[in-house]
Protein backbone atom coordinates (compact mmCIF):
# COMPACT_ATOMS: atom_id res chain seq x y z
CA UNK A 1 0.00 0.00 0.00
CA UNK A 2 0.63 3.62 -0.52
CA UNK A 3 0.07 6.20 1.42
CA UNK A 4 0.35 9.79 -0.23
CA UNK A 5 -0.65 13.31 2.06
CA UNK A 6 -1.05 16.47 1.20
CA UNK A 7 -1.44 19.25 3.86
CA UNK A 8 -1.05 23.04 3.19
CA UNK A 9 0.63 22.61 0.20
CA UNK A 10 2.84 19.95 1.31
CA UNK A 11 2.87 16.68 -0.07
CA UNK A 12 4.37 13.32 0.59
CA UNK A 13 4.31 9.45 0.16
CA UNK A 14 5.94 6.54 1.41
CA UNK A 15 4.82 2.45 1.00
CA UNK A 16 3.52 1.24 4.19
CA UNK A 17 5.49 -2.05 5.59
CA UNK A 18 3.59 -3.03 8.47
CA UNK A 19 0.17 -2.54 9.83
CA UNK A 20 -0.46 -1.99 13.62
CA UNK A 21 -3.81 -2.53 15.10
CA UNK A 22 -6.54 -5.22 15.33
CA UNK A 23 -8.90 -3.21 13.53
CA UNK A 24 -11.21 -2.59 16.61
CA UNK A 25 -10.44 0.92 17.01
CA UNK A 26 -7.97 1.55 14.46
CA UNK A 27 -5.21 0.50 11.73
CA UNK A 28 -1.46 2.54 12.53
CA UNK A 29 0.89 2.47 9.69
CA UNK A 30 4.80 1.88 9.66
CA UNK A 31 7.20 2.79 6.84
CA UNK A 32 10.52 1.13 6.77
CA UNK A 33 13.31 3.04 5.29
CA UNK A 34 16.73 0.80 4.98
CA UNK A 35 16.49 -0.67 8.59
CA UNK A 36 14.97 2.11 10.20
CA UNK A 37 11.19 2.06 10.96
CA UNK A 38 8.62 5.35 11.28
CA UNK A 39 5.21 5.95 11.70
CA UNK A 40 3.23 6.96 9.17
CA UNK A 41 0.89 10.90 9.88
CA UNK A 42 -2.05 8.63 8.26
CA UNK A 43 -4.19 6.20 10.30
CA UNK A 44 -7.51 4.58 9.86
CA UNK A 45 -10.48 4.59 12.12
CA UNK A 46 -12.65 1.98 11.70
CA UNK A 47 -15.04 2.69 14.38
CA UNK A 48 -15.32 6.52 12.57
CA UNK A 49 -14.89 4.96 9.35
CA UNK A 50 -12.45 7.82 8.40
CA UNK A 51 -8.83 8.51 7.53
CA UNK A 52 -7.48 10.78 9.78
CA UNK A 53 -3.68 12.04 11.45
CA UNK A 54 -2.47 9.48 13.41
CA UNK A 55 -1.35 9.99 17.29
CA UNK A 56 0.92 12.36 17.84
CA UNK A 57 0.68 14.17 14.63
CA UNK A 58 -2.28 16.06 15.46
CA UNK A 59 -0.56 19.46 15.58
CA UNK A 60 1.92 19.30 13.00
CA UNK A 61 1.77 21.76 9.75
CA UNK A 62 3.84 19.87 8.12
CA UNK A 63 3.84 16.03 9.11
CA UNK A 64 5.75 13.60 7.22
CA UNK A 65 7.21 10.37 7.31
CA UNK A 66 10.09 11.02 9.85
CA UNK A 67 8.63 9.99 13.45
CA UNK A 68 10.58 7.29 14.70
CA UNK A 69 9.04 4.08 15.88
CA UNK A 70 10.96 3.31 19.34
CA UNK A 71 11.30 -0.35 20.86
CA UNK A 72 9.07 1.15 23.30
CA UNK A 73 5.97 1.56 21.19
CA UNK A 74 6.24 -1.47 19.51
CA UNK A 75 6.58 -3.46 22.58
CA UNK A 76 2.92 -1.87 23.44
CA UNK A 77 1.36 -2.36 19.38
CA UNK A 78 2.97 -5.03 18.56
CA UNK A 79 4.40 -8.80 18.58
CA UNK A 80 7.95 -9.46 18.74
CA UNK A 81 10.45 -6.84 17.37
CA UNK A 82 14.28 -7.53 16.63
CA UNK A 83 15.66 -3.61 17.91
CA UNK A 84 19.22 -3.27 17.73
CA UNK A 85 20.38 -2.21 20.73
CA UNK A 86 21.04 1.25 21.53
CA UNK A 87 19.69 2.56 18.31
CA UNK A 88 16.72 5.07 18.60
CA UNK A 89 14.41 3.18 15.92
CA UNK A 90 16.79 0.52 13.53
CA UNK A 91 15.75 -3.27 13.35
CA UNK A 92 17.53 -6.38 12.41
CA UNK A 93 16.13 -8.09 9.57
CA UNK A 94 13.11 -9.05 9.98
CA UNK A 95 12.30 -6.17 12.14
CA UNK A 96 9.54 -8.47 13.79
CA UNK A 97 10.08 -12.44 14.69
CA UNK A 98 6.11 -12.64 15.61
CA UNK A 99 3.72 -9.51 14.09
CA UNK A 100 0.52 -10.18 16.61
CA UNK A 101 0.44 -9.61 20.24
CA UNK A 102 0.48 -12.90 22.24
CA UNK A 103 -0.91 -13.68 24.92
CA UNK A 104 2.47 -14.24 27.06
CA UNK A 105 3.24 -10.11 26.44
CA UNK A 106 0.99 -9.72 29.02
CA UNK A 107 0.09 -13.32 31.07
CA UNK A 108 3.91 -14.83 30.71
CA UNK A 109 4.74 -17.50 29.56
CA UNK A 110 1.59 -20.45 29.50
CA UNK A 111 3.05 -22.76 31.60
CA UNK A 112 3.30 -20.43 34.15
CA UNK A 113 0.18 -19.53 34.08
CA UNK A 114 -1.43 -23.27 33.96
CA UNK A 115 0.37 -23.82 36.85
CA UNK A 116 -0.85 -20.85 39.19
CA UNK A 117 -4.03 -22.08 37.72
CA UNK A 118 -3.81 -25.14 39.18
CA UNK A 119 -3.31 -23.52 42.68
CA UNK A 120 -7.05 -22.34 42.59
CA UNK A 121 -10.05 -24.07 44.10
CA UNK A 122 -12.39 -24.45 41.41
CA UNK A 123 -14.99 -23.28 43.49
CA UNK A 124 -14.18 -19.99 43.82
CA UNK A 125 -11.61 -17.44 42.88
CA UNK A 126 -9.98 -17.62 46.23
CA UNK A 127 -6.37 -19.28 45.69
CA UNK A 128 -5.10 -22.44 47.21
CA UNK A 129 -2.31 -19.99 48.38
CA UNK A 130 1.13 -19.47 47.83
CA UNK A 131 2.97 -18.79 45.02
CA UNK A 132 0.35 -19.64 42.32
CA UNK A 133 -1.83 -17.25 44.10
CA UNK A 134 0.48 -14.60 43.87
CA UNK A 135 1.29 -14.96 40.49
CA UNK A 136 -2.66 -14.89 39.65
CA UNK A 137 -2.70 -11.46 42.23
CA UNK A 138 0.04 -9.78 40.42
CA UNK A 139 -1.33 -10.73 36.81
CA UNK A 140 -4.69 -9.67 37.58
CA UNK A 141 -2.93 -6.00 38.93
CA UNK A 142 -0.65 -5.69 36.01
CA UNK A 143 -4.42 -6.05 33.68
CA UNK A 144 -6.10 -3.37 35.94
CA UNK A 145 -2.96 -1.01 35.35
CA UNK A 146 -2.83 -1.52 32.43
CA UNK A 147 -6.16 -1.31 30.74
CA UNK A 148 -8.47 1.24 33.70
CA UNK A 149 -7.65 4.17 34.66
CA UNK A 150 -9.74 5.16 37.43
CA UNK A 151 -12.58 2.22 36.51
CA UNK A 152 -12.91 4.60 33.19
CA UNK A 153 -11.83 3.36 29.53
CA UNK A 154 -8.02 3.65 28.89
CA UNK A 155 -6.95 5.41 25.63
CA UNK A 156 -10.48 5.30 24.02
CA UNK A 157 -10.79 1.59 24.58
CA UNK A 158 -13.68 0.35 26.58
CA UNK A 159 -12.35 -1.50 29.69
CA UNK A 160 -13.34 -5.35 28.65
CA UNK A 161 -13.91 -8.12 31.46
CA UNK A 162 -11.48 -8.96 33.83
CA UNK A 163 -9.02 -11.82 32.96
Amino acid sequence: MLQRFERDGVSGGQRVAYVLGSGAHAFGYLVQIGDHLFQSPLSYYTNRRLWDVAPGYEVSHHPDFSRPVTPECLLRHSGKSQPVPYTLNRYRTPAFLAESISCDRCHGPGETHQEARAGVDSQSSETAGGRAGQHLRAMSSRWRRTHLQSGKEHGGFPAGPEP
